[in-house]
């Protein structure tokens, strides 16, 4: 909602997704949208998220090596707005000034300037999301693991999906994780991702807790971890 200076913002849009945020924790922005009155911000029904570019040399879906790094730095949050809007009858007879507005607005990811996706953060599961802090039980950090697991260190590589387990790099990265989670979710895959917390450890002992905390029993070379792990 905005009202004069003020933008009002679900605290979830601008936290990372491994904090556990309420759902109706707002903040507020110092700022306007250039209209008057009262606005509420709409999402468009539709977010879109842009097409797998035909350039195979975009994609290198290279072996994970344990390294937590972020490789998202260019990637930024933009508010923009449709040309759609509707004013809600605020009771009055032949006014010319509108009150109150609904406002279709679209948060979107770019990369470099370059449009990635629209995100719905309405469509994310907040509450079930699996947050996994990084903690070992072993003596340091093992940078190794009987798994496969995939360095995901683009936007092209998270939209054209690894055969094996994901690991999504934006280490320290709120709004490229938070946008991750919500193209995941758009896209039907908010059952098989997990947030690595900001702590160090290394995934045998991450693999480890997994199956002893929700009693995982899968075959030998399969990981126990979900599809994307966003780090």
């Amino acid at each position: 909602m905005c009202s004069e200076d003020s933008i009002f913002v679900s605290a979830r849009a601008l936290s990372d997704p491994f904090e556990e945020v309420a759902p109706h924790s707002i903040k507020r922005l110092v700022g306007n949208i250039g209209q008057s009155g009262i606005c509420f911000l709409v999402a468009p029904q539709n977010p879109r998220i842009r097409d797998l570019s035909d350039q195979y040399n975009l994609v290198t879906h290279a072996a994970y090596d344990f390294r937590r790094e972020d490789n998202f730095s260019a990637t930024s949050l933009h508010l923009s707005f449709t040309d759609w809007k509707f004013p809600l009858d605020a009771g009055g007879i032949r006014t010319i000034d509108q009150d109150v507005l609904v406002v279709e607005s679209v948060i979107s990811v770019l990369e470099r300037g370059k449009w990635v996706a629209d995100l719905d953060l309405l469509s994310v599961d907040f509450e079930g999301l699996l947050r996994i802090g990084m903690k070992c039980r072993c003596d340091g950090v093992k940078e190794d693991s009987d798994y496969d697991y995939t360095s995901i260190d683009s936007w092209e590589e998270l939209l054209d999906k690894p055969e094996t387990v994901g690991v999504f790099r934006a280490h320290g990265n709120w709004a490229a994780r938070l946008a991750a989670v919500s193209i995941l979710s758009q896209q039907g895959h908010g059952h098989s991702i997990c947030i690595f917390g900001p702590g160090g450890g290394c995934l045998k002992c991450l693999e480890s807790e997994y199956a002893d905390l929700f009693g995982v029993d899968l075959p030998e070379y399969e990981s126990p971890l979900p599809s994307f792990c966003i780090d």
